[in-house]
């Protein structure tokens, strides 16, 4: 939902903002799918031998990139507060 701020209680009485960040072609999705590929593939130790997961990593890799280094999705979308000064 979006609140409409006519004054400044309006304002004041927002306690969070939340993002909700999208992309086309699901490529946010698909970062986190291959976050959790990788998260897999470092805690499993058999998991290296899985091909099909391995190709699906490489597939995935071409539409995101490398997520180690470029973070689709900020580590926080949540942001509160507790008063605002003025």
């Amino acid at each position: 939902s979006v609140p409409k701020v006519d004054d400044i209680e309006d304002l004041l009485s927002i306690n969070q903002v939340e993002f909700k960040v999208l992309s086309a072609e699901d490529v946010l999705g698909k970062a986190a799918e291959l976050g959790k590929l990788v998260d897999r593939l470092k805690q499993e130790p058999d998991a290296w031998r899985d091909n099909a997961m391995l190709e699906r990593m490489v597939g995935l890799a071409k539409v995101c990139g490398d997520i180690r280094e470029n973070a689709l999705v900020p580590d926080q979308v949540i942001f509160r507060h507790n008063a605002y000064w003025t």
